[in-house]
């Protein structure tokens, strides 16, 4: 999955919402890439506790890789006021 890019443009309310979006899509599809593998999960508790599991994965990814970018601007910035 294709996560979205860090919203600079939005307020941090909007940014969590991106996020929650975002993380409820890859849990989907991580959910349903098992299912294709593995059969249908016919569990409803174990399905639900799959889902959660997925989705705090991709809350966790989706701020990791938003932080990793938000470094790399602040690394980037410093570094051309180094060779200014």
């Amino acid at each position: 999955m294709q996560f979205p890019a860090f919203p600079r443009h939005l307020t941090p309310e909007e940014r969590s919402a991106v996020r929650e979006v975002a993380a409820r899509k890859f849990a989907d599809e991580l959910l349903s890439d098992t299912e294709n593998k593995t059969g249908p999960i016919t569990d409803a508790r174990w399905r639900t506790e799959a889902h959660s599991d997925a989705l705090i994965k991709g809350l966790t990814l989706i701020s990791l890789n938003w932080l990793s970018e938000r470094m790399d601007a602040v690394e980037a910035a410093q570094a051309s006021k180094g060779d200014a």
